[in-house]
């Protein structure tokens, strides 16, 4: 908190720190799958079954309606939202520490650097609107695509030159034609 912060503006702080992180939050939480919409139930009594029921009363997203959380009888309410909304900021954190984790795997795994070299052309067709049409993948996704086969089979060639394998092309214009 700044210096000279009463408590009365010390709240104020405070709810606008959490409204200005709210659609950060509510987007990763979102891209890392998890649900923050919950439905609130409220007791209402059912003269069929002369007993009182929860009702849905509607749905909350816990994390970007925070400030328009229902308020219950005696905070029991409150306190049920406020545990819904940490138990999803805990799978969030969750989330985050699993992918932190692959990702430090990953900047040492050669075939993950190889993956991101051959999917780097991809990211810039999208980005660029040239991935897809109508009809399907693009003429230059699929030219990119033929260009990485034939390459492969370049690859392969070298490869099995360079331990000595024979490749029987004889062979192989035989049973291709």
């Amino acid at each position: 908190m700044p210096e000279g912060t009463t408590e009365l503006t010390q709240w104020e702080i405070i709810d606008q720190q959490i409204s200005r992180l709210q659609p950060v939050v509510g987007a990763f939480l979102a891209q890392a799958g998890i649900g923050t919409v919950f439905t609130f139930l409220e007791p209402s009594f059912d003269r069929e079954k002369s007993r009182v029921v929860m009702d849905p009363a509607g749905h909350y997203d816990v994390i970007l309606q925070y400030f328009e959380l229902p308020q219950g009888d005696l905070g029991r309410a409150r306190q049920a939202w406020f545990e819904k909304v940490m138990n999803v900021l805990e799978q969030g954190i969750g989330v985050y520490e699993a992918r932190r984790a692959r990702a430090l795997r990953e900047k040492f795994n050669p075939l993950a650097w190889l993956a991101g070299i051959l999917r780097f052309p991809v990211i810039v067709l999208g980005r660029a609107g040239l991935l897809d049409t109508e009809e399907g993948p693009s003429m230059v996704l699929r030219g990119y695509f033929w260009l990485v086969r034939v390459l492969f089979l370049m690859i392969l060639t070298l490869l099995a030159a360079r331990l000595g394998l024979s490749i029987p092309w004889q062979r192989i214009a035989e049973l291709t034609h």
